[in-house]
């Protein structure tokens, strides 16, 4: 689990876009979550997309994407599911957010002048000099059926199998 919780200010994505933050991947299957704030409420409240680059930088291959709407009043980190992505541990990744309309509402929290998360940094289109988002990384299971579990399903199919028989 990484947590860069530690925030001055917000961004609007629109302006500085595209934003992204890079991490040194700790698991393999990963939800990636921003801090967003409404900026400016009166924007349309225009879906955002979350990418997943390979690599430290806004210039790494894409990997996955996915666009999704907050609710107007939302505040706080919104999560987005890539653990379709196997990822390599100890390896950089960046995930890049976006407005793919114009809307001026959303803005992202960062942290400015420091850099408490050291396993990666803040990326901009214009290099403002900001050190990290404010962002999490949580582990994902994916889920497999364990042997025992699939022996008991196995046990239980052939039970009822066998007490339909002898009916």
């Amino acid at each position: 689990f990484i947590l860069q919780d530690s925030w001055q200010g917000t961004f609007q994505v629109n302006a500085f876009e595209p934003m992204g933050q890079s991490f040194t991947a700790e698991d393999s299957a990963v939800l990636f979550g921003f801090s967003f704030q409404a900026m400016n409420t009166g924007s349309p409240n225009d879906p955002l997309r979350v990418r997943l680059l390979e690599g430290d930088g806004l210039g790494g291959s894409q990997l996955a994407s996915v666009t999704f709407s907050l609710s107007s009043s939302f505040s706080g980190y919104y999560d987005v599911d890539f653990s379709s992505v196997s990822l390599t541990v100890g390896q950089r990744y960046t995930a890049v957010v976006d407005v793919p309309g114009t809307s001026a509402r959303w803005g992202v929290q960062l942290r400015q002048g420091s850099n408490p998360y050291a396993g990666g940094r803040a990326y901009f289109s214009n290099s403002l000099n900001v050190d990290d988002m404010r962002f999490r990384v949580t582990p994902t299971v994916v889920a497999t059926p364990a042997p025992a579990g699939m022996s008991l399903m196995g046990v239980g199919a052939a039970s009822v199998l066998l007490g339909y028989r002898l009916r």
